[in-house]
């Protein structure tokens, strides 16, 4: 479990959940303060895969044993014993290599069985490979949840920070027919989502939440032909006083089963689509368009009100004025208060990622007459 542990006080609630075929899941930050909480996996790291597959022990010891049959017995104990590493392993191409050339229709019925589990294996890790190397997850235009087989339009920008996210996850049929359980199935299919908000802010600090919640299919899908299985997600997370916000979201597919092929197919545990974006306040677009202008008459105002646009100013220009950029947060080092100097110096270490201390500005500057 991961540990909590105190971080930058004054957020608000922020919520993330699930619509149109998931359950709702719902993160909060809690008023007056963040929890931060360290990596640590979605599941529990042990999900054996005898948990979700037939016994495959053979009775060699269990009595007599014909002398006839001892070499198909011996034969498929090492068989067996190399699908079960493969299948640890999770090595798609080695258990269905030796599915192909040991599964036989004249075998006796209770190795068949354990073959049979065995294909039901191949069937499942195949699914999550699938998922895995085919599902997306982008973030696009709010509107047309209700119609979860048309694609969302995807946003060519992140909004600005504190505006309504919306992201789709689409998972396309593999071509092999696979129905994914509803939640009040036998069977439910069930994935993960998880979120790492990191936020910067004008004097350098940073502020991250991580959280997750499990989100189950509330309908039964079935996947096959040109079917793709869409759903919509939407975050609602407070704009705040950041400067800059990174977002991580990740979507994992639950250990569980999948019908393929007539067979209950179970599947392990795998991350199966995932994305990142950097947001800014709202009204960045106009920094963006003249950074290197805004930079300067920011400094030239001196007031707190514009320390956002002397962040921002400064990270947006580019090649010969982004060395200008640099230039003039160094003089506001020097000559500015002590509250402007603060700023120029987190701008500083995040454009150039330099780690001297924030509040040196001696060290600051001596960086600066050795760059020279």
């Amino acid at each position: 479990m991961a540990r909590p542990v105190r971080a930058r006080s004054g957020a608000n609630p922020a919520r993330c959940r699930g619509r149109a075929g998931f359950a709702a899941a719902c993160c909060w930050l809690l008023p007056g303060c963040v929890t931060v909480y360290e990596d640590a996996p979605l599941v529990a790291a042990r999900t054996a895969v005898a948990e979700l597959a037939v016994p495959q022990a053979i009775p060699l010891g269990a009595g007599p044993v014909d002398e006839h049959v001892r070499p198909l017995l011996e034969l498929y104990q090492r068989v067996l014993e190399r699908l079960e590493e493969a299948v640890g392993e999770r090595d798609l191409p080695a258990v269905s290599a030796l599915l192909d050339g040991y599964e036989r229709a004249q075998l006796p019925e209770w190795l068949r069985d354990r073959l049979r589990g065995y294909r039901a294996i191949a069937h499942g890790l195949a699914f999550a490979r699938h998922a895995a190397t085919s599902a997306t997850l982008r973030l696009v235009a709010a509107g047309g949840e209700g119609v979860p087989a048309a694609p969302a339009l995807e946003l060519a920008s992140p909004p600005p920070l504190g505006e309504p996210l919306r992201l789709e996850f689409a998972l396309p049929s593999s071509g092999e027919a696979a129905r994914l359980g509803g939640r009040d199935e036998a069977d439910p299919i069930g994935f993960a989502i998880a979120i790492t908000i990191e936020d910067l802010y004008v004097d350098g600090g940073t502020r991250t939440h991580k959280n997750h919640g499990l989100l189950w299919a509330d309908r039964t899908v079935e996947l096959a032909g040109d079917a793709v299985f869409r759903q919509p997600i939407a975050l609602e997370v407070p704009g705040g006083d950041a400067v800059q916000r990174t977002m991580h979201v990740r979507i994992d597919l639950m250990p569980g089963y999948v019908h393929v092929a007539g067979r209950r197919a179970p599947v392990l545990h795998t991350t199966v689509a995932a994305t990142s974006f950097t947001q800014w306040p709202r009204g960045h677009e106009a920094i963006a368009r003249a950074p290197l202008a805004t930079l300067r008459e920011a400094i030239r105002r001196g007031d707190a009100a514009h320390f956002p646009h002397v962040f921002l100013g400064a990270s947006f220009t580019r090649g010969a004025d982004r060395e200008l950029a640099l230039g003039l947060l160094i003089d506001l080092v020097r000559l500015g208060t002590e509250a402007q100097a603060a700023v120029a110096m987190a701008a500083l270490r995040h454009l150039t990622g330099v780690t001297q201390a924030l509040g040196d500005r001696e060290a600051w500057l001596a960086w600066w007459q050795l760059r020279r």
